[in-house]
């Protein structure tokens, strides 16, 4: 979800309220988020759908290195030479796992797969 709503705008906790402000008492407290669009909008509808389709890809797979699913997973399927030409092209390691990528570098990692799978969605 953060990097769903990181690379289509910028969120900020507001307030935080407490379980007991409902009825009947939720077991959770809550938090008010501000979600602002970014402008002008950093994707294009193409790369949305491409970063999309590798973060739920990643985060399936997300105990696997990030070689494996590019390579292996069927969303993706790039193969052995694809997967070194996506990391030649962004300069990361992928045997890091998903959970330690930031949004940026999603962003960066799925135009790069889009790339390599002919230009993208």
């Amino acid at each position: 979800l953060a990097v769903g709503v990181r690379s289509v705008a910028s969120a900020e906790r507001v307030l935080d309220v407490p379980r007991t402000a409902f009825r009947p008492v939720p077991r959770v407290d809550s938090t008010v988020l501000r979600i602002r669009p970014h402008r002008p909008e950093p994707l294009t509808p193409g790369e949305e759908h491409d970063l999309r389709t590798l973060t739920r890809a990643a985060f399936q797979w997300r105990r696997k290195q990030l070689q494996k699913i590019l390579r292996d997973h069927p969303d993706l399927a790039l193969g052995r030479d694809g997967v070194e030409r996506v990391e030649a092209a962004t300069g990361r390691d992928l045997r890091a796992r998903p959970e330690t990528l930031g949004p940026d570098a999603f962003i960066t990692l799925a135009r790069a797969v889009a790339r390599e799978r002919g230009g993208g969605s």
